[in-house]
């Protein structure tokens, strides 16, 4: 490692200690493994050192950018807030479980990435950031790929989104104390190896908006109004349908609430085929959103989906970290699943954003933080 990625090492974790002391302390306090057990995957002592590993692994590479090692750095953040222990799968003892780590790290890799760019230390563009957000929330549920080719469509054919993907799991995997000779890590090996190939022919390519033209165009994101600003942003006059509550989407699928939605697609539908129809709602997890387009598919079974998941800073929690916290984290931190063309089956097309500053200036990291 040269002198200036040293440097750039001891700038990143000394501003992360000084602007989020209790998710550092979080991390250090969370064990990779089970104590007395052994791990396939991570023999590491914390997550914290785990942490340390992958950074270091991201800044080794002198073909990796600011990007990749904010990336690095990111992904785990939310680890000590969904830390659980639970039976061995095999023999007897315990083990450590993460489970849901990716979507729930979304929002604090995203506070953390335009933090860290207000301080003059990643100067970071706001699509590199939402790919580092769709790298955290994606980095598990990309090893449960049912074909390794399908890897480009999982990050919704965005070559860009998937290097940054790629390379952090290689990072992530050269941060573990892993059996390399395992069933898993030679498995996980093997769909790294097949997506590098898928793209070794791709250049990536500007991503422009997925809800233009004709269509419904869902646009997505936590409670708030950077998703409505987005959605008339989007819009630009067009027909644009507000759901307020889509919790009964989550686990139910769609209720007899939502016949009266169904009812209003088909009245849209000649504006739907003409010139497209938004809808915003919430919609942050991959069963809410299968869940709606299965109903719009039955209403307007001919007409393309879309979906962008619209990404924005939390209210301030940090770097001024307001109580009440747990785990290093805010108590309210959201799961942001983005969504992947390759596991929601009804979406023609997907893309996550990043929305800034829509609240006015000095609304984000508030006027007097620095």
């Amino acid at each position: 490692m040269d002198l200036e990625r040293q440097t750039l090492c001891r700038k990143l974790v000394t501003f992360l200690y000084s602007a989020c002391p209790k998710l550092v302390l979080a991390l250090k306090a969370t064990p990779q493994v089970y104590p007395g057990s052994t791990s396939d995957y991570h023999m590491e002592d914390s997550v914290w050192t785990h942490t340390m590993l992958v950074l270091q692994a991201a800044l080794e590479r002198t073909d990796f950018g600011l990007e990749d090692i904010a990336t690095a750095l990111v992904h785990d953040f939310a680890k000590p807030l969904t830390a659980r222990v639970k039976e061995a799968k095999v023999g007897q003892g315990y083990r450590m479980s993460f489970a849901g780590h990716g979507p729930l790290g979304v929002q604090p890799a995203v506070d953390f990435c335009l933090a860290a760019r207000k301080a003059g230390i990643l100067p970071l563009t706001n699509e590199e950031i939402a790919r580092i957000a769709s790298a955290t929330s994606n980095h598990i549920a990309f090893y449960n790929l049912p074909d390794s080719k399908s890897a480009l469509s999982f990050c919704n054919n965005d070559a860009a989104a998937l290097r940054t993907l790629v390379r952090l799991m290689y990072c992530d995997m050269q941060g573990s104390i892993a059996d390399t000779q395992g069933k898993a890590f030679l498995g996980n090996l093997e769909i790294l190896r097949v997506a590098e190939e898928l793209l070794a022919g791709q250049a990536p390519a500007e991503q422009g908006p997925v809800s233009e033209g004709p269509g419904l165009h869902l646009v997505c994101g936590t409670k708030g109004r950077a998703k409505e600003v987005q959605t008339m942003l989007l819009a630009n006059g067009r027909a644009t349908i507000w759901l307020e509550d889509t919790g009964a989407l989550e686990n139910s699928g769609p209720s007899e609430g939502f016949a009266e939605l169904a009812f209003r697609i088909q009245e849209q539908s000649a504006r739907t085929r003409e010139e497209g129809v938004l809808i915003c709602a919430d919609l942050c997890t991959r069963s809410a959103r299968k869940s709606l387009c299965s109903l719009l598919k039955r209403a307007l079974p001919d007409i393309p989906i879309t979906c962008t998941l619209v990404l924005s800073p939390m209210n301030e929690w940090y770097p001024s970290e307001p109580e009440p916290l747990h785990k290093g984290l805010p108590k309210k931190t959201p799961n942001l699943v983005v969504p992947s063309l390759a596991f929601e089956e009804h979406l023609a097309r997907a893309r996550v954003v990043l929305a800034e500053d829509v609240r006015g200036p000095g609304s984000f990291l508030g006027s007097d933080c620095s």
